[in-house]
């Protein structure tokens, strides 16, 4: 682990999930192993109000201008509408995302700045 590398790592009921981020100047690149049999997930969820597209096999989130892009190597993307409670009773309309996959290995990246 460095300044700009981080590992994660959970083994508590079934089977053991790391995760390891590295930020390389706009890009943050990530990859979760889980060992588990069938279909494994990773989500990502957005503030209100941002918008999340499908984009050069990856997802484009942007808000009056491009922000980021989310891609992978394997699996699929989806998208789905979700809520955001900033304080209790309060909802707000939100986007979330899945890459899917069979894959023991799912690598992603986040590039800001998007074009």
């Amino acid at each position: 682990v460095t300044a700009t590398t981080f590992l994660g790592k959970i083994n508590g009921a079934g089977p053991e999930i790391t995760r390891s981020l590295r930020l390389e100047d706009n890009l943050l690149i990530g990859e979760d192993v889980c060992r588990a049999s069938g279909e494994k997930a990773v989500h990502f969820h957005f503030a209100p109000g941002l918008s999340v597209e499908p984009s050069k096999g990856g997802l484009r989130v942007s808000a009056n201008r491009p922000i980021c892009e989310l891609r992978a190597e394997t699996g699929l993307w989806g998208v789905t509408d979700t809520f955001y409670s900033p304080t209790y009773g309060e909802i707000m309309d939100a986007k979330a995302a899945a890459l899917r996959s069979t894959n023991d290995e799912l690598r992603w990246s986040i590039e800001f700045g998007g074009k």
